[in-house]
């Protein structure tokens, strides 16, 4: 196992970098929790991690997988992933829209968490996807569920997708089985205040947050006992809360997560 390199010098934090020792317990809980359940795929296999962050996931995958490769477009995110995990994963400066073609068919898994509502063009990430993984490889892909907050715009997000919309994307891209699961489930009573919120700002032209606005921050109050699951900068899985896992899709989960299988 790894052990961090912790200096004072770390990439700029913003309300959608996740940071091990700066973001909320809540956030720090939903983002491990989906690598808990992408590790189920990687034991023993070659993963790519696309958009990896701060390579926290990365490292906690190589704990499985024969090999990681963790690549994110920015180069101080890189930089500190390999000063701080200088053992187990790979890290490389690429933008995950545009997969090196000369990998070929090299990954038995990629994983992309939190990233495709980022892209410009997420079809042209979940085709190179698809061209990177080995026949019967698996793409297991998060993203923010349209669907539990529709009338809200995060400044970070280029698009959010509804349930159907996601299956629909992956399939255009060539995935045959997908199954779908929900993260973090939303009582009535939370769709609704989305609703409000969302409504409110319309009206006063405040449409715009970030991703730890109004809805954000009475959530993150919500969980305001919920235990940071790192030691340091490494994963304690045993810190992840169940509730927080990924299940079969009920209701209008906050987040997607979809394994797809390439033919």
């Amino acid at each position: 196992m790894a052990t961090p390199n912790l200096r004072s010098t770390r990439p700029e934090v913003t309300g959608e970098r996740i940071d091990p020792l700066q973001s909320p317990a809540l956030y720090l809980q939903q983002h491990v929790a989906r690598y808990i359940f992408a590790a189920r795929y990687c034991e023993g296999k070659v993963v790519l991690d696309a958009g990896c962050g701060m390579g926290y996931g990365s490292e906690f995958l190589s704990r499985q997988a024969r090999e990681v490769v963790g690549i994110d477009l920015d180069p101080a995110a890189i930089e500190h992933c390999q000063r701080t995990y200088s053992r187990g994963p790979q890290f490389r400066c690429h933008d995950a829209q545009r997969l090196p073609q000369d990998w070929g068919e090299k990954f038995d898994v990629v994983v992309a968490f939190e990233a495709i509502e980022h892209f410009a063009d997420a079809s042209a990430f979940l085709q190179g996807a698809r061209q990177v993984l080995k026949a019967g490889g698996r793409l297991v892909v998060s993203t923010p569920n349209k669907a539990a907050n529709p009338l809200t715009s995060n400044q970070f997000h280029v698009r959010e997708y509804w349930p159907q919309e996601f299956e629909r994307v992956l399939a255009e891209c060539g995935f045959g089985k997908v199954e779908m699961y929900g993260q973090c489930p939303n009582p009535a009573w939370r769709v609704g205040l989305n609703l409000a919120l969302g409504a409110g700002k319309k009206v006063v032209a405040c449409f715009h947050r970030g991703s730890l606005g109004i809805g954000g921050k009475i959530e993150a109050s919500s969980h305001s006992a919920v235990e940071r699951p790192f030691t340091g900068e490494l994963v304690e899985a045993s810190r992840v809360r169940p509730d927080f896992m990924p299940k079969k899709v009920t209701g209008r989960p906050s987040f997607l997560i979809a394994v797809a299988s390439r033919d």
